[in-house]
Parts: structure tokens; C-alpha cells; sequence
């Protein structure tokens, strides 16, 4: 258990590697310093801390390292509090996160039990409404790692029409996003992207995401290929 900060950084200077930290500021970006620690080690260090007290452990972090704002999102998103209390608490991240690793890799620990399925949705309407860039994509993520099954695809394909995605970190999304529903539910995706709204720049980054993927078939993405847009050098 940390008492104070200085405690951990001590563990997480421990785990240090200069390499990776160069690499992960090369693809990540953002404000703060990279030390290079891995995300298995950041998950074991934030589920043993916050199994001892969440709001003990988020006082604890600072915002100096990339790798704190990682533990606060890791925490937020994994802690075992009701609905109402977790939505704040993941409001009150938003603020740290300034890059897509910090909204995806958090996401990824955040547990959602088929009875609550309606209710998280709740949660995407309201980040989507704060119009923030990383708050939007952090509903897409959600989206994507929890909501790609057949009975939440229109849902999925409506939000993504009406929902603007010129900024970069949501258009990635949501080309992510149907990318993952096109390998799970390759005819209705063909059959949405035939009257999709979404601009051409997202439409083409879901194409290729799709045409990169190894679960879609060749001819499936020799289709898709034919229908990406010209894009507009104005």
C-alpha cells in the first residue's frame, strides 16, 4: 500500500524501461513524461491498491507521468462502485486524459454485467452530450468493447450517423468501432455502410481498418475497396 506519492514512483521508476518509454510517446503524444512501464504492471499495481480503497489510491497519484494518468483511468474505470457514482468518477477523469491510450487501455477494465447493459448506455449518451473530444471517444471505445452483439447494432449504427466525427480521436474511433462490428456481423455492417451517414474521412478509415483486419474475407473486402470516397482537397 502507498502512503504517499513518493512511494509510487518509487515502485514505478522500479519498473523504468527508456526504450519503451520513447516508443510510447512516439504513439501516444500527450503532455506529461513517459517512463515505459507496462500495462500488465499498471493493472496489478492499480487492483492491488485500490482493493485496499479506491479514493486512498487516486489521492496518492500525481499528473507528472503518463503512467499516473494510466492508474487514475485503470482505477476509475475498474472500481467496484454503484452506476451513479462511477459515472462521476469517470467525468472526473475526462479532465487527464489528452491522448487515445488513456481513454482505450482504461475502457478495456471497465466491467459491465448484461443486467446493466441499458444502464451504461446511459453513460455513452452523457459523454457523447460533453462533446469533449476524448469524452466522445470514450463512449465509442465503450461501445466497441462492450455493445458489438446483434441486438445493440442499430443502436451502434445510429450513433455512430449522428454523432460529428471530424475530430481525429473520434473519427478513429468510430472507424474502429464498425471495423469490429463488420467482423462479427459482416452483413448487416456491408448492408449499413451502403447508407451510412458518416463522412467520407471516417468512412475510408473504416474501410481499411475492415481490409486490414484477417477475420473479413477477400472478397468481402475486395467490396468494400470499390466504395471508398473520394476525398476532397479543398
Amino acid at each position: 500500500m502507498f502512503s504517499t506519492r513518493e512511494e509510487l514512483l518509487k515502485e514505478l521508476f522500479s519498473f523504468e524501461d527508456e526504450e519503451r518509454a520513447d516508443f510510447n510517446a512516439k504513439i501516444c503524444g500527450g503532455k506529461r513524461k513517459h517512463l515505459g512501464v507496462r500495462i500488465p504492471v499498471l493493472r496489478k499495481i492499480a487492483k492491488r491498491e485500490t482493493a485496499i480503497g479506491t479514493e486512498r489510491f487516486l489521492s496518492v497519484l500525481g499528473d507528472e507521468y503518463y503512467e499516473e494518468a494510466m492508474l487514475r483511468g485503470i482505477a476509475v474505470m475498474g472500481a467496484k462502485i454503484p452506476f451513479n457514482e462511477k459515472e462521476k468518477a469517470i467525468f472526473d477523469y475526462i479532465p487527464y486524459v489528452d491522448n487515445w491510450a488513456l481513454v482505450d487501455s482504461p475502457a478495456a477494465t471497465l466491467k459491465i454485467r448484461p443486467k446493466e447493459e441499458n444502464e451504461y448506455l446511459l453513460l455513452v449518451e452523457d459523454l457523447i452530450a460533453d462533446d469533449r473530444e476524448f469524452a466522445v471517444r470514450t463512449a465509442f471505445v465503450i461501445l466497441l468493447d462492450y455493445y458489438v452483439k446483434e441486438e445493440f447494432l442499430e443502436y451502434i449504427f445510429s450513433t455512430a450517423d449522428n454523432v460529428p466525427a471530424e475530430r481525429y480521436n473520434v473519427s478513429m474511433a468510430v472507424a474502429w468501432l464498425i471495423s469490429v462490428c463488420a467482423a462479427k456481423y459482416p452483413v448487416q455492417t456491408e448492408n449499413y455502410l451502403k447508407r451510412t451517414k458518416i463522412d467520407d474521412l471516417t468512412y475510408n478509415r473504416a474501410v481499411r481498418k475492415i481490409c486490414d483486419s484477417f477475420r473479413a474475407d477477400k472478397q468481402y473486402k475486395e467490396r468494400l475497396k470499390l466504395t471508398r470516397r473520394k476525398i476532397s482537397s479543398k
